[in-house]
């Protein structure tokens, strides 16, 4: 094998890879991002199951004629028109559109990665070696997709995080994956080794006779390692279901867990307002306690000093009464005598505001020179 026949094999073997890790990541992101997809969509639980079936059954469907397809075309050019077919089938899911034709962008997603992908790079891969290369060569393939998707997968991890919310990150996830699958197709187109098939004369034909007869496909039946290769990718199939199913109930517990923690800070707040409630009571009965006892207090305080007022008016009375007979004035004594009992009368425990707010208040009155006492109107 020569330096350049070397050197392009081992290129075929890295794009491929490359592509092949990587394309099928748009048509699955569901398993990643479902709960950021479901709320950038608009689309529920059951509508993303219904986009996935009709991504699955086109798939059914596509497996087998995707190999008579790369039988009758170039690898290279199915690889490169499925990266693009691809990447601008993602370009149309960045959009965001309705759920109708989000089922077509999956059904064109499972053209694209198995249709006019699938046969086409296991046939390239078969085409770079020989009897005895079979096994390396598919090897260092599935390990190097393997490494590729999760690679890119970190990277897409952290393009969905630049984003300021979830819609916006899952729209840059899709334009990451979509852009990388477009990269793909340029440098398949660029670097792989064209490898279109070569028109087979009649004689050619005649001497293979019909490559599709019943009689190869029951010697094909009763091989036991294609059995064994049907039941491992069951096995791999089932594995892949109950991962899904894993996903979806552990998804749905993680709601559930969220709405029960829900309830409880709910309940958390009823009763923590119930004891706010309580404590406002308690506080409000006690400051109308303290109200009333100071209410209390200050009409004692003030019925005190309405009695000093009327004991000392009193003795002011009394004074003036004397003066009024030792003078003679008998006549003054008898109106101060007349006016005692509205006067002088000390104010009930029923009437206080009565000295308070401008009761009867007696004449106050002053020595003279001419009567000895004089009326003081003002005072």
């Amino acid at each position: 094998m020569t330096k350049t026949r070397a050197s392009n094999k081992w290129m075929t073997l890295i794009l491929v890879a490359f592509a092949g890790g990587i394309i099928t990541k748009l048509p699955y992101l569901r398993e990643t991002y479902m709960a950021p997809l479901m709320e950038a969509t608009g689309a529920n639980a059951t509508q993303l199951g219904l986009i996935m079936s009709a991504y699955g059954i086109v798939n059914f469907i596509c497996y087998f004629p995707g190999g008579i397809l790369a039988d009758k075309f170039s690898c290279k050019s199915l690889i490169v028109f499925s990266c693009i077919g691809t990447a601008l089938a993602g370009f149309w899911f960045w959009t965001m559109p309705s759920f109708i034709w989000l089922v077509v962008i999956h059904a064109i997603f499972a053209i694209t990665t198995v249709f006019t992908f699938w046969a086409a790079m296991v046939k390239s891969i078969n085409r770079l070696g020989e009897a005895e290369e079979q096994g390396r060569l598919f090897g260092l393939l599935e390990g190097g997709r393997g490494l590729i998707g999760t690679i890119a997968a970190f990277g897409s991890v952290a393009v969905f995080s630049w984003a300021t919310n979830s819609i916006g990150g899952m729209q840059n996830a899709i334009m990451y994956y979509s852009v990388l699958m477009l990269a793909a197709g340029i440098l398949c187109f660029i670097f792989m080794e064209n490898d279109k098939p070569v028109a087979k004369t009649a004689e050619q034909k005649a001497a293979e006779g019909n490559p599709l007869n019943m009689k190869d496909f029951m010697e094909v039946a009763k091989m036991p390692r294609v059995w064994l290769c049907g039941l491992l990718g069951g096995a791999a199939v089932t594995g892949l279901l109950c991962a899904v199913l894993l996903t979806s109930l552990n998804q749905r517990l993680d709601q559930l867990g969220a709405a029960v923690d829900e309830i409880q800070a709910v309940d958390e707040l009823r009763k923590e307002n119930e004891r706010l409630l309580q404590e406002n009571a308690d506080l409000q009965a006690e400051v109308d306690e303290q109200s009333s006892q100071l209410s209390q207090h200050s009409f004692e305080q003030a019925y005190r000093y309405q009695r000093m007022v009327y004991r000392m008016r009193q003795s002011e009375y009394l004074y003036y009464m004397e003066q009024f007979v030792e003078q003679g004035d008998l006549s003054m004594a008898a109106l101060v005598m007349t006016l005692e009992d509205g006067i002088l009368r000390p104010p009930g425990e029923d009437e206080p505001e009565r000295f308070v707010y401008g009761g009867a208040m007696p004449p106050r009155w002053v020595p003279s020179s001419k009567s000895g006492m004089t009326r003081c109107g003002g005072c």
